[in-house]
């Protein structure tokens, strides 16, 4: 799954663009997955959330990976904690 983030500025005007790349620190080829982007506190975050299709409604999830965007850089990077932060995602919102 890969997809575009448009980044724009009032203050200065001009558009930026950052990308969500493919995954590929790991091979989850087999699972599904779908990116919901959140943000706890003033971190925007996105939530990739790997799973299995079972008959439906059953869906198993089978990990998440979580990415805090550099907006000085322009890029996600992976981290391994929220803090004192929560997130709630379900199969169709967050």
């Amino acid at each position: 799954m890969t997809g575009t983030i448009v980044v724009c500025d009032v203050e200065d005007p001009g558009v930026s663009f950052v990308e969500v790349p493919e995954h590929t620190s790991v091979n989850f080829n087999y699972l599904n997955d779908i990116c919901y982007t959140v943000f706890a506190g003033e971190d925007m975050l996105m939530v990739r959330r790997y799973y299995i299709d079972e008959e439906e409604p059953q869906v198993l999830t089978v990990r998440f990976l979580i990415s805090k965007m550099n907006w000085n850089a322009h890029k996600w990077e992976e981290i391994q904690t929220l803090g004192e932060h929560s997130v709630f995602i379900g199969k169709n919102s967050s």
